[in-house]
């Protein structure tokens, strides 16, 4: 009777605990048809545009120049001179790259007790090679010729037969040059603006133009002028000229009348006056003048 009790007691317990519990649920399979989900791109992240090493700026020259270069020769001619000529020759920036380039030649000349370094020192390589690089003109040729006998008498002296006939084809055998009359040019300080003078005149068929800057002495007399310029036009024209002096030059008054001449006959030229005396200061202080005036020559080629 006990155990019977006990059984009864214990299935009652069960069913209570049963009762308790939730009830179970048994899962039923739900199938999803996919959808079209957005799945963001990657954004691109900004990249650097790749560059190259830092270059020189590219310049009008067409290189990355920033110098010409100045080379020393001697020139010979036994037959004019037993000594050779010391020259000078001062090339742009680029110059040699093209060899179908051809360069028009500026020949300056010293003065008297100076050599062929001194328009260098006063500063015409560094001036042009700023004017070059920035494309402010197109690039010519320097040639500085030394006047070995500068103490000597101009007229006794051979230095223009030189000149024309030995340092000039040289020039022109060794570089780029443009040989026309219109790519030449010279012109001189103080004795050599007088030699600028004589050869712009007797050998007007080699230069298209010539400065005489200080003029010291008048080489011609008026009718050896009017006939020299009656000559050039009676081919290919006048040759420009460029004529200053300083208000305190010594020697002003033959500066003052060759450019008389030059009025009288209506040849076109410059002509100017500035404050100053006969030196290297004057000079130099009007370097840019010269130079600005002789490079505008070959603008239009």
């Amino acid at each position: 009777m006990v155990k019977r009790h006990l059984q009864l007691s214990g299935l009652l317990m069960f069913l209570f605990l049963a009762a308790c519990q939730p009830p179970l649920v048994t899962p039923v399979p739900v199938t999803i048809a996919p959808t079209s989900t957005f799945m963001p791109s990657p954004t691109p992240l900004p990249t650097e545009t790749p560059t190259s090493e830092p270059s020189a700026t590219p310049r009008p020259l067409g290189c990355a120049e920033i110098s010409g270069r100045l080379e020393d020769f001697q020139v010979e001619d036994k037959q004019l001179s037993s000594k050779a000529m010391d020259v000078k020759v001062y090339l742009p920036p680029c110059y040699g790259q093209d060899v179908s380039t051809k360069y028009p030649v500026l020949y300056l000349i010293h003065g008297q007790s100076f050599t062929n370094d001194q328009w260098v020192r006063l500063g015409v390589p560094e001036t042009l090679d700023a004017w070059f690089v920035a494309g402010k003109y197109k690039p010519f040729i320097v040639v500085f010729p030394n006047d070995e006998y500068n103490l000597q008498d101009w007229s006794q002296s051979n230095f223009d037969d030189f000149f024309s006939a030995a340092l000039i084809p040289w020039v022109d055998g060794h570089y780029q040059t443009c040989t026309q009359r219109a790519c030449r040019a010279v012109g001189g300080l103080s004795r050599g603006a007088t030699w600028a003078v004589v050869l712009g005149l007797n050998d007007w068929q080699l230069f298209g133009a010539f400065g005489a800057h200080s003029l010291p002495d008048v080489p011609f007399v008026e009718a050896n002028v009017r006939d020299r310029f009656k000559e050039m036009a009676a081919a290919d024209g006048h040759a420009r000229v460029y004529l200053d002096t300083g208000s305190e030059d010594g020697h002003h008054l033959k500066a003052e009348m060759f450019e008389g001449y030059l009025k009288k006959y209506g040849i076109t030229h410059t002509w100017t006056v500035f404050p100053g005396g006969h030196n290297e200061e004057y000079w130099q202080s009007h370097l840019t003048d010269y130079l600005n005036w002789y490079a505008s020559l070959w603008q239009a080629r």
